[in-house]
C-alpha cells in the first residue's frame, strides 16, 4: 500500500485541493479491493470536475472584473454624482436668481414666478436621493470585489494562467466606435489646450 498524502498541520499553508485528490489517488492505486477501486473512480470524476470548476472560474477573467471593470464602474457612478451635483447647484443659483427678479414684479407675475420657482427648488431634492441611490450601488460593487479577492486566492494559480492568455490588449476605438463610450473621466478627458493643438497639428 502507498503511503497517503501528507496532512498539513492547522496554520500551514494548504496545498490545492486538486493536487491532494490527485495525490489521494496515486497513493491508492494498486490497490486490488473493489471498494478501494470504487473510491478511485470518484475520487477520479471529482478532481476532473474541479479543474473543469478552475478552468470555467479562469475563464470568467475574475482578475480583470476586479482589477478593471469595477474601479471603473465605480469612477462613473461618483462622476455621475459630481456632474448631477453641480447641475443641481446650478439650476438652484438660476431658480434664486429669477425669484430675486419676481420681487420687483407686481403681484400676480410675482407670486406665479415664485410658485414656479419653488417646484424647482423641490424638484432639485433628486439629487440628495440619487446620491443615497447610488452610495448603495458602490457599496454593492464593494461586497462584490471582496468576493472577487477571495476567488482570486482560491483560485490563483489558473486565474494567473488565464490572464497570461489575455495579455494582449483591446486597441481603442477610433472613429465613431470612439463616440459610444460617452463623455470620459474629468480626470481622464482631454483639455481644451490639447484639443486645440489637435486641430492646428491637422
Amino acid at each position: 500500500m502507498k503511503p497517503t498524502p501528507t496532512i498539513r498541520p492547522a496554520g500551514a499553508k494548504s496545498q490545492p485541493t486538486s493536487a491532494f485528490v490527485q495525490g489521494l489517488i496515486a497513493a491508492l492505486d494498486g490497490d486490488r479491493n473493489v471498494t478501494v477501486k470504487t473510491l478511485i473512480v470518484a475520487l477520479q470524476a471529482m478532481s476532473a470536475y474541479i479543474q473543469k470548476v478552475r478552468q470555467d472560474v479562469a475563464a470568467s477573467e475574475p482578475m480583470t472584473l476586479r482589477t478593471h471593470h469595477l474601479p471603473a464602474a465605480a469612477n462613473e457612478l461618483e462622476a455621475v454624482v459630481q456632474a448631477t451635483a453641480q447641475a443641481t447647484h446650478a439650476i438652484m443659483d438660476a431658480a434664486e436668481a429669477i425669484q430675486t427678479i419676481a420681487l420687483t414684479l407686481d403681484d400676480d407675475p410675482q407670486q406665479m414666478l415664485v410658485q414656479e420657482t419653488t417646484r424647482i427648488f423641490e424638484a432639485c431634492t433628486f439629487q440628495d436621493i440619487t446620491g443615497q441611490r447610488v452610495t448603495k450601488v458602490v457599496h454593492a460593487l464593494d461586497v462584490i470585489e471582496q468576493k472577487l479577492d477571495v476567488l482570486i486566492r482560491s483560485f490563483g494559480d489558473a486565474i494567473e494562467q488565464e490572464a497570461a492568455k489575455e495579455t494582449a490588449v483591446d486597441p481603442a476605438p477610433e472613429g465613431d466606435a470612439a463616440l459610444l463610450s460617452g463623455p470620459q473621466l474629468p480626470g481622464l478627458a482631454k483639455t481644451q489646450d490639447e484639443i486645440d493643438a489637435l486641430f492646428d497639428s491637422v
